[in-house]
């Protein structure tokens, strides 16, 4: 029981995260990111919401942007971080 507390509480941290990243940087992340579609599916995720449609177009969106970033050589990440050259 008290494992299962403490993955909780881990999940609602994360989620309070995302959500503060979101809130206080919106104005300065590039489109994608600002508008959120990003933390949807990551509040999904994380409070195990159990009938989230995999096949939305979020997931679409997300997957995209994810084939952007490793275009453009950037780290999977919120905020822009170019990888050191090869």
């Amino acid at each position: 029981m008290v494992f299962e507390l403490a993955e909780e509480y881990c999940s609602c941290h994360a989620a309070a995260s995302c959500l503060q990243m979101w809130l206080y940087n919106r104005d300065i992340l590039d489109a994608y990111f600002s508008r959120g579609e990003w933390l949807l599916l990551a509040l999904a995720r994380l409070l195990k919401v159990e009938n989230y449609a995999v096949d939305s177009p979020l997931f679409d969106n997300a997957f995209d942007k994810l084939k952007d970033m490793h275009a453009a050589d950037q780290f999977i990440s919120i905020l822009p971080f170019k990888m050191a050259a090869k």
